[in-house]
């Protein structure tokens, strides 16, 4: 079974060890269950890590435009918001 959730709220504690910014933050969190028995019996989670820093303005992938494009296969860079890295 999978799951697409989505994530979306302001940075307000200690992330991969970057502190609080209050940049507000979306990105997609997809899993994957294994059910067995009618229970879920295991889970793999996907977050974007990279996505996730991207957006809290410590990484920028290679590549990236700016603003990020919006579309449907876009994964890894979809998830920005707020300004850009490079107005700080």
């Amino acid at each position: 079974m999978s799951v697409w959730g989505v994530v979306e709220g302001p940075h307000r504690g200690d992330f991969f060890g970057v502190p609080p910014t209050g940049r507000k933050l979306h990105f997609d969190a997809p899993d994957l269950y294994r059910i067995a028995g009618g229970k879920i019996a295991e889970e793999w989670a996907s977050d974007d890590g990279l996505a996730i820093l991207a957006g809290l303005g410590v990484y920028t992938p290679p590549g990236a435009t700016w603003p990020p494009r919006r579309g449907p296969f876009d994964m890894g860079v979809r998830c920005l918001t707020g300004p850009s890295p490079r107005e700080d």
